[in-house]
């Protein structure tokens, strides 16, 4: 079948209708009767249709409900962003957005199982899935995948400009690609002038680096937690070592406004370090944690940063670390900070069944579960993570394995 114009498919589509027989006693809606004649179109127009030789989207996009296909210049509609009910996608994710309104925006993304969601505004958030990347710009999902790669599984994503990222890609077992995205494409991002890093045409060859960190103005950070006891920094214009407050491995890197944090298993235990413009200054001062692994580092504030690892939650206060498990045994999935609260979710069971997320808030001094504002709404969501930025919120499944 040769490629089909669009006013081709809408002839098609009309026909399509015509032939649906006589209408029933109640007339079903023109969405529905949209989606019941793409459902049976040709491959080249069925709903997240991926490729084929005779129609290939250049690009996708997804307002929520319905699905786009860039085609020779004009977003072609593909049916539903691959919806399929209440809190029900026919396959990839569902990501909702908090945004303090009466309830959370959803999107169905197809292809989708999602490794990590990071923002910059309440209309910049991207999100990086098995199978691609998307960006949200406060209409649309707009799929970003770079050209020509395959599964994204072990990539690592950052941001900290509106429309601008950083996406550090496994090539192969050993090999791996720094791209950056200008705000229209992906272009290769090779450091230079910094050994002893072996990279070639933009490629890194054995032991890499997979802490990856973005602040403003161009900034991107990376760090090897197996290896290098010092992070690589591009400050926009050139790439430099830096070295960091004291010895130990860099375990995270986060970043809150434009600050840069990070995590450092010093001999004595885990510190905290600062970027202070020119070099990096350590926050807790001779207080260490005596934890070697991190599964969520969210600073907040020189007197206010949350460790979550296997254990429990573990909070430096300015003058010491304050470690409260959850109740009941159960682990920290993920932690969040929507306004002046602070939040953990641990999600339970889901073997066999939907298992339950229990969301609890940091009262000063201990974890109270909570039902009420956004941990109501994150509550009703089985099995997920979540990330915030300000007062705003995103919400996606639970993924155990990277």
């Amino acid at each position: 079948m040769g490629a089909m114009s669009r006013p081709h498919l809408t002839a098609w589509l009309l026909g399509a209708l015509a032939s649906c027989g006589p209408a029933p006693a109640q007339t079903p809606d023109a969405a529905d009767l949209l989606d019941a004649a793409v459902a049976d179109a040709p491959d080249a127009f069925r709903p997240g249709f991926d490729g084929g030789p005779d129609f290939v989207p250049e690009s996708r996009r997804c307002d929520g409900q319905r699905l786009e296909g860039l085609y020779e210049g004009e977003w072609l509609d593909l049916g539903a962003c691959a919806y399929a009910g209440p809190n029900q996608c026919r396959s990839g994710a569902r990501i909702y957005h908090w945004d303090e309104g009466p309830g959370p925006s959803t999107a169905c993304l197809p292809d989708v199982i999602p490794w990590d969601l990071v923002a910059t505004s309440e209309d910049d958030a991207w999100i990086g899935g098995s199978q691609g990347v998307w960006r949200w710009d406060g209409r649309y999902w707009t799929e970003v995948t770079p050209a020509g790669e395959g599964p994204l599984g072990a990539a690592r994503l950052a941001v900290a400009d509106v429309g601008r990222a950083w996406l550090f890609l496994p090539l192969s077992s050993d090999s791996y690609q720094l791209l950056h995205h200008d705000g229209s494409e992906w272009q290769s991002a090779e450091p230079s002038g910094v050994g002893p890093v072996a990279w070639s045409d933009g490629v890194l060859s054995g032991g890499a680096p997979v802490l990856l960190a973005a602040q403003p103005g161009g900034h991107v950070w990376l760090g090897d937690p197996f290896g290098d006891l010092r992070l690589l920094h591009f400050d926009g214009v050139r790439w430099a070592w830096e070295d960091l407050a004291g010895p130990g491995r860099p375990l995270a890197l986060a970043t809150h406004g434009s600050d840069l944090w990070v995590a450092r298993a010093a001999p004595e235990g885990l510190v905290i370090d600062r970027w202070a413009g020119g070099r990096f200054e350590s926050v807790t001062g001779g207080a260490a944690l005596d934890v070697t692994a991190v599964s969520q580092f969210m600073p907040i504030a020189g007197d206010d940063s949350w460790i979550a690892e296997p254990s429990g939650s573990h909070h430096w206060n300015g003058a010491s670390w304050i470690t409260r498990a959850l109740p009941e045994g159960l682990s920290v999935s993920s932690l969040v900070a929507p306004g002046d609260e602070v939040l953990a979710l641990s999600f339970s069971g889901g073997l066999g069944g939907p298992g339950l997320t229990h969301v609890f808030r940091w009262d000063g001094a201990d974890w109270l579960e909570a039902h009420d504002g956004v941990a109501g709404v994150i509550a009703t969501f089985p099995g997920v993570q979540a990330r915030s930025l300000g007062s705003d919120v995103w919400i996606f499944p639970e993924v155990h394995a990277r």
